[in-house]
């Protein structure tokens, strides 16, 4: 008897074994033409800011990358921009002192979480709102958060996808 034997994988990637991080916080900053390497300090009461992100092409296929979202308050308005594919994810919450969200956009997890109690904040996004991934090549970010001080951040953290050797 013959049989076909078929393999499926529902993530056929492989991944870096260490997270790649960026950080945005509230802080005084030299008066500057441009903004420094991560991580970027800018004026206080708000976090905003236009930061580029690579996922470059070498002799690796590189895939999209799934980001994460640790968001530490106080704050407001919270709107994190892809320029490039024109997603955004933005959030009605407000974050007092010390309060923070999780947004994981990973496939098979997508969730939109409070820090520590785990409580389920998927109905504060905006109805635009996309779970956006960096795509292959140059992404255009941006982070805004009002009314934040120097106990507020916003993390992106992500781990690059290979799709072969």
């Amino acid at each position: 008897q013959k049989a076909v034997i078929v393999f499926r994988a529902v993530d056929p990637f492989w991944y870096d074994q260490s997270d790649t991080a960026v950080t945005y916080t509230v802080g005084s900053v030299a008066m500057a033409t441009f903004f420094p390497i991560f991580p970027l300090t800018l004026l206080a009461s708000e976090v905003f800011t236009s930061a580029t992100i690579t996922l470059s092409d070498d002799d690796i296929a590189y895939t999209a990358a799934w980001p994460r979202w640790t968001i530490t308050g106080p704050g407001s308005g919270i709107v994190l921009r892809n320029i490039t594919t024109g997603e955004r994810i933005s959030l009605s919450t407000v974050l007092a002192a010390g309060q923070g969200i999780n947004v994981d956009t990973r496939p098979g997890v997508k969730t939109v979480k409070a820090t520590g109690s785990g409580t389920n904040l998927y109905s504060d996004l905006s109805s635009d709102s996309s779970l956006w991934p960096l795509i292959r090549g140059t992404n255009s970010i941006t982070v805004e958060m009002g009314g934040a001080t120097a106990a507020s951040s916003v993390v992106l953290t992500y781990k690059k996808r290979y799709l072969g050797a």
